[in-house]
């Protein structure tokens, strides 16, 4: 039985063939029925990524399409791997789920099982979260940010609780957006932190004994 690519079959009226391409390409292909009507099987040639609704199509084909045993990643927005409509693409045998959104749009489908067992979860736009957003966002191991900025804007005591284990290299921005009150010792770690800053509206007091004011001044 010949085997074609997507192309190659369709400037071809063979019947009977197998379409061996990439997922997007066979998607793409779907709505020609001539086509349809004329492959036995349409099988992946290598591992790929597809958008939700993509996979969708590829699951009507029912037991026409195969992965052949590459890797099929369905990558889109928490709207799209969550819609009902394309559940079956989601289905796919051996196909896993990978997640692009802003970090609002995936903090809100934490609990949601299809986010929640993600293969991999990425932000799709820089963002500014809170400590405890920050730290849901790390129970997924695969959480990457590249190439985007993370500002961690909370409280001065939670901007001090993070550990190293929870500094991420896109966490490069620190900001009090939360009226806070620190000693001495605590507003020198916090005007350690990358870029830090007071948020406009949120105010930042210093309270310490005279002496140690007095003593830390320069410091300050």
């Amino acid at each position: 039985m010949a085997t074609y690519t997507i192309a190659q079959a369709l400037a071809s009226s063979a019947s009977g063939i197998i379409v061996a391409d990439s997922p997007v390409n066979i998607a793409s292909a779907l709505p020609n029925s001539s086509l349809l009507s004329r492959v036995t099987l349409f099988t992946m040639n290598g591992n790929s990524a597809v958008a939700a609704w993509q996979a969708e199509l590829l699951a009507g084909l029912g037991s026409q399409f195969s992965t052949s045993g590459f890797k099929l990643t369905v990558r889109d927005s928490v709207a799209g791997l969550t819609n009902p409509a394309n559940a079956a693409g989601l289905a796919i045998p051996g196909a896993v789920v990978a997640v692009y959104d802003t970090a609002a749009a995936i903090l809100a489908a934490a609990s949601n099982p299809t986010i929640r067992n993600a293969v991999s979860i990425a932000l799709s736009a820089s963002a500014t979260v809170t400590l405890a957003q920050l730290l849901t966002l790390e129970t997924w191991p695969s959480f990457s940010a590249a190439g985007l900025t993370i500002t961690l804007a909370d409280s001065a005591a939670n901007l001090l609780a993070l550990t190293s284990a929870e500094q991420k290299p896109t966490l490069t921005v620190f900001q009090v957006s939360v009226n806070s009150t620190v000693n001495v010792t605590s507003a020198i770690g916090l005007a350690g932190l990358p870029h830090f800053s007071v948020a406009a509206g949120a105010t930042l007091t210093v309270a310490d004994t005279i002496t140690t004011l007095s003593g830390s001044s320069t410091a300050l």
